[in-house]
């Protein structure tokens, strides 16, 4: 009687540690079989190189909508009337007897007497399109500030100009070349606004990208499978 008893225990033992290996080994099978993760379908995004940006930044000149654009550009827009004012007050500096041998007379030199430069630049930078027509608008004020300096302005002892000379200067240099020029700054302004915007946009879309990657290349730990425990 006690001998059968062992005998059953024994048997109930090994079967206990048959259904153990058992599971076991489906627990084994079942994390070796454990598919991988799958890669991310996403295509890689290719950032644009320097010609790529250098030439989306160069767009074509719409005149007729840049001219419909006009009465918009002038009264919704600070592309006209903010370096126009800067305009005339560096034009009204330089009438002032004194103006020019103040310390401002570097910054009035580069609205007015000369080709204007610092007012065509903020009228591009300023405008969200037409700004061509900005920068020649800019230079055609400056043009205006500059020839009644000359024509107010008392010429120096010895120096005489013909009223000839003095209308061919005032209109090639100052109503010709000035709105040229202002309209050359200003769409170079323009122009250099869309790189930098799309060069700054590429830079992030490359970070963006570098940080999936470092994402995607980051080793992931496999949980451990749960052992049965007795």
């Amino acid at each position: 009687m006690a001998r059968a008893k062992r005998t059953d225990r024994a048997e109930a033992r090994r079967r206990h540690r048959a259904r153990l290996a058992e599971v076991e080994s489906r627990a084994d099978d079942a994390e070796e079989t454990e598919p991988a993760p799958a890669q991310s379908s996403r295509p890689r995004i290719r950032a644009p190189g320097f010609l790529s940006l250098f030439t989306t930044a160069l767009t074509p000149v719409d005149i007729r909508g840049d001219l419909a654009y006009l009465p918009t550009l002038v009264l919704r827009t600070r592309a006209v009337w903010v370096p126009g004012l800067l305009t005339a007050i560096a034009g009204v500096i330089a009438l002032i007897p004194g103006g020019l041998s103040s310390g401002l007379g570097p910054i009035v030199a580069l609205f007015v007497l000369q080709t204007p430069l610092a007012g065509p630049f903020l009228a591009g930078v300023l405008a969200p399109r037409a700004s061509w027509l900005a920068g020649l608008i800019v230079g055609l004020e400056a043009a205006v500030f500059t020839t009644i300096y000359v024509l107010v302005t008392p010429l120096p002892a010895g120096a005489e100009l013909t009223m000839s000379q003095v209308v061919s200067v005032v209109l090639f240099n100052f109503f010709i070349v000035f709105p040229l020029f202002g309209t050359f700054v200003a769409s170079f302004a323009a122009f250099y606004r869309r790189f930098l915007r799309n060069s700054n946009q590429a830079a992030a879309a490359r970070r963006s990208q570098r940080s999936r990657q470092g994402t995607q290349k980051r080793p992931t730990s496999r949980p451990s499978t749960a052992r049965a425990r007795r």
